[in-house]
């Protein structure tokens, strides 16, 4: 599956999440939402300096031999830097939409704050769910090197 396709899944995934956050939680005034977006983003700036030093630690082996040369002569190593390149896509996306919400006008034609910021948080949620499995995967290769 491309990463495409992986994020479109996620996006409509996020999509559903937002509509279903939208029926059950209250609208908030602009100044909760700067609030709840700031926090947003730093958590997704954070997860993806992990993703980010994953990726370069994995990099920077030597892949002709060990571990890391084995894991790409099967396939794997692609794999794992594939998820992770997906999980962080989705995380800057989150950022995006928490920074969208952050500045976007309160009187707009519709919440377009309070929106972003629901389908921010909808990303984040699917986003650490993706981190915590590629994170066991990687936890898995890391301790035999």
């Amino acid at each position: 599956m491309s990463q495409l396709t992986k994020f479109m899944i996620k996006a409509t995934i996020a999509v559903v999440m937002t509509f279903a956050g939208k029926k059950y939680l209250y609208q908030l005034d602009h100044n909760q939402i700067i609030s709840a977006a700031g926090v947003l983003s730093t958590i997704t700036g954070i997860l993806f300096g992990f993703i980010l030093a994953t990726i370069t630690v994995l990099s920077s082996f030597d892949s002709s031999k060990g571990l890391i040369g084995a894991l790409k002569q099967n396939g794997v190593l692609k794999g794992i830097i594939g998820g992770f390149f997906s999980t962080g896509t989705t995380l800057i996306t989150a950022c995006l939409l928490a920074l969208i919400s952050m500045f976007a006008p309160a009187n707009f034609y519709f919440a377009l704050d309070y929106y972003s910021l629901l389908l921010a948080l909808s990303f984040v949620i699917i986003s650490m769910i993706t981190f915590f499995w590629d994170w066991k995967s990687f936890s898995i290769i890391i301790k035999f090197l």
